[in-house]
């Protein structure tokens, strides 16, 4: 049977093993596991359908709605505007929904897309309109099916729908020939009789529709431009006369021109009796700007309100591509971008005083051309290069780029958590497309949704050139991110939260950055100097004094002033205190490892008190040197699983561990990242390094080359093995110190066993997330040295089974992990701190009890059998009998060699003295103590007997003869008078 049971085990071992080595390899998305204790990756932006559109390679975005309340987006993308788009997130999850036109499959419309118009009765009704450049589409479902309506005619130009006074939807559509109505039931096109050959431009309702039976268009004749309006079946400008448009730039003499664009945009408190309104056009050879459509008396009166004016009261042309009006802003895009004239054409401007002043936005969307903007929340969609739909902040003064993006990305350079990214999910990732440019991402959420909060592609920056491939992106923890280029000067700067940005150059082309704080940052270069500012690049200073002969490749900045810089000679420089001197000179007596092209460095955590430093090498090692006390650069990875690691970035964390990515590819052994909670440990045998690789679910063959730890212990690596690169996160739960519980630091514990002389000591600690197995060790002294207890395997935080000798003092700790092993459970943390207890007192304290003889006894043989309780843990007992209790006449002495085993019972062999009083003590022996002696016991032996004297004779022997007499003589008796006569 029980060979039976052996290979029963074998078979189910291969089944778990089996499962694991099928689930090697398999990473799990961070936004369903927080990885926790392995890597899982955590999604960037992705293009097409798999990553919600994100980016879309080629797409542009024309049109956007919005419906009423908000929570729906629709807009025109893909190649040729054909895609209708939509999103219920505020942009950053897009889907293309369309699945039906006219009855047949279809996900694109025939043409480009001009329009798209959501029914103000949205929440009830669904209905979603779409014109493209022939037809006008209607969907009663968000925008899944659609049926083709009657064509207007002409080459559509808008569409605008209202609610009639009947709660019905209206539609009125402009287009190269007139204007279109169509009423419930939405039967028919309506011509509203635009006079030939004007070509109608934009045209939308009043907003009281309903009362006042007012539409508004612009037109064109191709030579002139103007607003007009009419009510209901009353002829165009038969009420309100209409409003030419003239390019005030050809002053004295203003001058009519045609468009071939324009847009309207109507108060939220408009009056079609009293209107006054705004309108952006496109000119046709460049006269456009956003115009000021007021009633003057009887008259409208059309105002160019200079959009570029720039503040100095100058007449410009920048040609409006759409506008958006909402109180007393005023939002408008334009039809590209333009940096070669003064001043500088942007894509999006805002007015916040109804169009007196205006101003370009700090942060333009990216894109070039054809800005399509919408008010409520502050949306754009751009095309050309980088074309996107991004949203703005509060202030619309900053614009982010959400989805449909025209991008590819190919390579992550950078990551950078911020420092609460524990609480708010912040992360940063630089990365590099097919055709260079450079994006910095931004989460808020740990990778669920992004923002591209820079690009390289953005054209100036307040009057700099902006174009920079920036390559790497440093946090200061206060609302400062700086994004660098590797190999140029170019630095660019951000005060509030990526909102807006600046430019500032380092002294010589960068090789390494460093930053302390908005104003304090370092920077390294080719020659071997460690640049540094104060006042935000305003000045640099170089070392006063300096050793650096190579090419800097890393910069620490540590406690107190010091700063730490690797260079490419495999050597390693410290500046002690740059308050005092900025000086840098070699730390150890020569190069950490000469065969290195790049050293990293890092500070350990108690830099301040015990001045450790650390220094990886890729392809090489880790090392540790101790200022002002190593003679040598020490190996700490040899002999370990990490001997051999290829550096690819090092960080030592607050709580005293440190990690390593390793470059290797990853397999069984080496590769992932390695990792050591006591990496200043001097004891023979350590530092322990473990790796956190494939067993901890990091793909095969991963090659990992950037490394960041946020506050807490939260890893994030980049993969550089898959096409795009992978970013993995790994939360780390089993660093720092496990806290204890109970027994209290100082205090008295225990339940005494009874007649044992022992105490049943509870030990517990508070968990740690992810832990398996905890080791706990009970010692004599607070090194630890003496450890007489120890164990593993206890998971639930407590320890219930100690015993351990009454009125003692001991000292326990705890950690995660396994006895004996190097290997944690998963991972190892360090030891808790060290705490101490009493035992208490109680009878036969911690001491054998004697059994027999009992004290005192008399009469005792002379090869008496002595007898006393055990001891847990004892391996031999030392006994002694004397005949007196100072123990100077020994007769039994069974101590040191001479000891007895663990039986509890001795026999005298010889025999003791007749009548002699004796002492006799035993104590118990372990293989780390001994018990304090028993208490002494006493006995007695027998006297020695005299000689033999005559016994008096028996009482009962009197009397059984007295018995026998008088039973005789009734006998006689008896005989006598029954004898007859003769």
């Amino acid at each position: 049977m029980k060979g039976n049971k052996a290979k029963l085990f074998g078979v189910v071992m291969a089944l778990v093993l089996a499962v694991a080595l099928a689930s090697v390899g398999v990473v799990q998305d961070a936004s369903a596991d927080p990885g926790i204790l392995h890597w899982t990756e955590i999604t960037i932006p992705e293009e097409g359908a798999a990553g919600d559109y994100a980016l879309w390679s080629g797409s542009e975005v024309g049109p956007i709605a919005v419906s009423p309340d908000g929570g729906t987006i629709f807009a025109a993308s893909g190649p040729g505007l054909a895609t209708l788009m939509r999103s219920t997130d505020g942009g950053y999850i897009w889907k293309q929904v369309m699945t039906e036109l006219d009855n047949l499959t279809a996900t694109t419309f025939l043409g480009p897309i001009v329009d798209i118009v959501v029914s103000p009765d949205w929440e009830d009704d669904d209905t979603v309109m779409v014109a493209t450049d022939t037809d006008v589409c209607i969907s009663g479902d968000r925008g899944v099916e659609f049926t083709t309506m009657a064509p207007p005619g002409g080459i559509i130009t808008s569409l605008d729908a209202i609610l009639d006074e009947d709660f019905r939807l209206a539609l009125v559509a402009g287009s190269s020939d007139n204007v279109y109505l169509m009423t419930w039931p939405l039967g028919g096109w309506v011509p509203q009789e635009v006079t030939p050959p004007y070509s109608v431009l934009d045209v939308v309702f009043s907003t009281d529709y309903a009362t006042d039976a007012q539409i508004v268009a612009v037109v064109t004749n191709g030579a002139v431009t103007w607003v007009q309006a009419k009510f209901g079946d009353s002829a165009w400008g038969a009420t309100i006369t209409d409003a030419t448009l003239f390019d005030t730039t050809t002053l004295p003499t203003p001058a009519p021109f045609g468009s071939s664009r324009a847009c309207i945009g109507l108060p939220d408190d408009y009056d079609a009796y009293n209107p006054t309104l705004f309108v952006g056009v496109v000119g046709d050879t460049d006269e456009g700007d956003v115009y000021l459509i007021t009633w003057v008396g009887s008259v409208w009166a059309a105002i160019d309100l200079n959009v570029r004016d720039a503040g100095v009261h100058e007449d410009t042309q920048t040609d409006i591509w759409s506008i958006a009006v909402s109180g007393d802003d005023i939002l408008v895009g334009t039809e590209q971008i333009n940096t070669l004239i003064a001043p500088r054409q942007y894509l999006v401007y805002l007015s916040e005083d109804g169009g007196t002043t205006w101003k370009a936005s700090d942060k333009q969307p990216t894109g070039e051309t054809e800005a399509t903007v919408v008010l409520g929340s502050a949306y754009v969609g751009t095309k050309g290069v980088e074309s996107a739909f991004s949203a703005a902040d509060d202030a619309m003064m900053s614009w982010n780029q959400r989805g449909l993006i025209d991008a590819v990305i190919l390579e992550i350079n950078d990551v950078v958590p911020s420092p609460g990214y524990a609480a708010d999910g912040t992360l940063f990732i630089v990365t590099y497309d097919a055709v260079m440019v450079n994006s910095l991402w931004q989460t808020t959420n740990g990778g669920t949704n992004w923002e591209r909060v820079f690009c390289s592609t953005l054209t100036d920056i307040k009057g700099e050139p902006a174009a920079c491939l920036f390559d790497m992106v440093r946090l200061t923890g206060d609302g400062g991110t700086f994004v660098a280029e590797e190999g140029t000067v170019e630095i660019r700067l951000s005060a509030d939260d990526t909102a807006t940005w600046s430019r500032i150059v380092a002294q010589e082309d960068i090789t390494a950055l460093a930053v302390a704080s908005l104003d304090t940052l370092y920077t390294g270069d080719t020659d071997g100097k460690l640049w540094m500012t104060t006042n935000r690049a305003i000045t640099w200073n170089k070392p006063d004094e300096s050793q650096i002969t190579g090419e800097v490749t890393s910069i620490a900045v540590g406690p107190e002033g010091a700063i730490l810089a690797g260079d490419d000679d495999g050597t390693v420089y410290i500046c002690r205190d740059k308050s005092i001197a900025y000086e840098f000179e070699r730390a150890g007596p020569g190069a950490v490892d000469a065969t290195t092209n790049k050293m990293y460095v890092a500070f350990d955590a108690d830099y301040d008190i015990n001045a450790t430093i650390y220094a990886g090498a890729a392809g090489s090692d880790i090392y540790r040197f101790v200022i002002d006390q190593s003679d040598v650069w020490k190996t700490i990875t040899r002999n370990t699983p990490a001997a051999g690691i290829d550096v690819a970035g090092l960080v030592a964390t607050d709580d005293g561990t440190l990690y390593a990515a390793d470059a290797t590819a990853a397999d069984a052994t080496s590769g992932g990242v390695a990792r050591s909670v006591n990496p200043t440990s001097i004891i023979p045998g350590e530092p322990t390094f473990e790796v956190m690789g494939v067993l901890s679910l990091l793909p095969p063959g991963a090659m990992l080359e950037v490394l960041r730890v946020a506050p807490g212990n939260i890893l994030f690596a980049v993969n550089t093995l898959t096409d795009p690169d992978q970013l993995l996160t790994y939360t780390d739960t089993l660093t720092g110190k496990v806290i204890p519980s109970t027994p209290t630091d100082g205090t008295t514990s225990g339940d005494i066993l009874e007649n044992q002389g022992l105490a049943r000591v509870v030990l517990s600690w508070q968990g740690k997330i992810g832990a398996s197995s905890y080791e706990y060790q009970v010692a004599l002294d607070p090194a630890m040295l003496t450890v007489i207890d120890g164990a593993s395997g206890y998971t639930a935080g407590q320890v219930v089974d100690v015993e351990l000798w009454l009125d003692t003092t001991y000292y326990w700790r705890v950690r995660v992990g396994k006895a004996g092993s190097t290997v944690g459970a998963p991972l190892l943390s360090q030891w808790s701190e060290t705490w101490s207890f009493n035992t208490p007192l109680g009878p036969g304290a911690a001491r054998p009890i004697l059994e027999n003889p009992e004290a005192g006894q008399e009469d005792v043989i002379l090869r008496p059998v002595l007898e006393w309780s055990g001891l847990i843990d004892t391996i031999n007992y030392e006994l002694m009998v004397a005949e007196d209790c100072d123990w100077g006449n020994l007769v039994v002495a069974k101590t040191g060699t001479a000891a007895l085993g663990t039986d509890t019972v001795y026999a005298i062999t010889t025999d003791l003295e007749y009548g002699t009083d004796y002492c006799w003590k035993v104590r118990a022996l372990s293989e780390t103590s001994e018990s304090p002696w028993s208490d002494i016991g006493t006995f007695t032996t027998i006297a020695e007997p005299t000689a033999a004297e005559a016994a008096p004779t028996p009482a009962w022997v009197w009397v059984v003869i007295a018995i026998s007499a008088i039973l005789l003589v009734a006998v006689i008796v008896l005989i006598i008078r029954t004898r007859r006569a003769v």
